[in-house]
């Protein structure tokens, strides 16, 4: 209910109309003292109560420190290393060539529960620049061929598009929209990013770093867990206790 102007209310207060208190649904009905008193009251009200703050556009089950979730899962350059050669595949210089990335934020249903949903999709493949020409052992790994990364943005293009076309689209990573990284495993965000950064020269972006979610390792928490109830569940029962009525007796009594 928003307040009446001074002027009105002024004038409403010496001659108060049933139409004026009808327009703040209040009761129309009684003397002029007892309408001008409930206008009043009505006033005061609306000018000491603070306004609703408007509703979030982000909204998140309670609990949950995220709105919203990218689900990231890069290819890259590699070569085949069997033998003593496969301790140095860690040291290979594998660039990044296929970038695709799900955005997953929270819904609710119409029984008010709450689930993740796919809202949006970027896909985009790199083309590298080290070596531009791709293995036939990454061709046989990922599927991908020298035909889809010939037109492709390089790294430093690719970044420059996702950040204007998917960051900036969804207000991701902001105050009001708190974003996290979802990976199989660690190696795409803190070994392929960290390589393709060094080999191009271009420093990791604020939004490509920071806490992610290790869906590998959760999982097999899960799973561990979920075994381990199952074997408490299985185990047999611990003996019942004895009857009361043998029970040890608590008095101190010779004679009992």
């Amino acid at each position: 209910m928003s307040p009446l102007p001074v002027d009105t209310l002024r004038a409403e207060l010496l001659s108060p109309r049933p139409s004026a208190l009808a327009a703040l649904s209040l009761d129309t009905r009684g003397h002029k003292k007892e309408l001008a008193k409930r206008l009043r009251n009505a006033q005061s009200r609306s000018l000491n109560s603070s306004p609703e703050p408007p509703p979030s556009a982000y909204a998140r089950p309670p609990g949950q420190d995220y709105n919203s979730f990218l689900v990231i899962d890069v290819e890259a350059t590699c070569e085949r290393m069997d033998g003593a050669l496969a301790k140095l595949a860690f040291s290979y210089p594998n660039e990044i060539i296929e970038f695709p990335v799900l955005l997953l934020t929270w819904a609710q249903n119409d029984d008010y529960e709450w689930s993740l949903a796919v809202k949006e999709e970027y896909h985009s493949f790199v083309r590298p620049t080290w070596n531009s020409i791709l293995s036939e052992f990454t061709t046989e790994l990922t599927g991908i061929t020298q035909a889809d990364v010939k037109a492709a943005p390089t790294y430093p293009e690719l970044l420059v598009d996702f950040y204007e076309s998917f960051v900036i689209k969804h207000d991701l990573f902001t105050k009001d929209n708190p974003t996290c990284w979802v990976s199989d495993g660690p190696w795409d965000l803190r070994d392929f990013i960290a390589k393709a950064s060094h080999i191009s020269q271009t420093p990791r972006p604020p939004w490509l770093a920071g806490r992610m979610i290790d869906l590998r390792l959760l999982t097999s928490a899960f799973f561990s867990e979920l075994r381990s109830s199952r074997s408490r569940s299985t185990s047999p029962p611990p003996p019942p206790p004895p009857p009361i009525e043998d029970l040890p007796s608590l008095s101190t009594s010779p004679d009992t």
